[in-house]
């Protein structure tokens, strides 16, 4: 990296102690947003992505394998995650679309389609 140095672990450390100090930012205004995060919780999406932060440092099989065989994958924070290009350790996930209403993640069976819907609209908010 041209011009750029490696942070230092301290400076990783600052910043990581940071960044858990900020409140996530949802959009309390907007409705399906708000919808969405009551079916983040009835889902049960909170154990692999815990508030604040919406991770956890456990590693978890989601049923994927790297090019390496490795199947046990931290949950990624998904702070931001409307701004990621692809999804999942590989980004085999193209978008949050994909991710919950095609693929559907983690997701029971007979979940209602306004409730994904309402989900993907709490997960852009993030």
């Amino acid at each position: 990296m041209r011009g750029r140095r490696a942070l230092s672990d301290e400076e990783t450390l600052n910043l990581a102690t940071y960044l858990r100090s900020l409140p996530p930012f949802v959009d309390s205004e907007n409705v399906d947003a708000k919808e969405g995060s009551e079916v983040f919780q009835r889902l049960d999406c909170v154990s692999c992505h815990r508030p604040p932060l919406y991770t956890m440092p456990k590693a978890y099989d989601v049923g994927l394998e790297d090019e390496r065989g490795e199947k046990l994958f931290n949950p990624p924070s998904l702070l931001g995650v409307r701004h990621r290009d692809g999804l999942f350790h590989d980004t085999s996930a193209s978008s949050i679309e994909d991710l919950v209403l095609k693929r559907q993640h983690q997701i029971p069976p007979g979940v209602a389609e306004r409730d994904l819907n309402a989900l993907v609209a709490f997960l852009r908010s993030l």
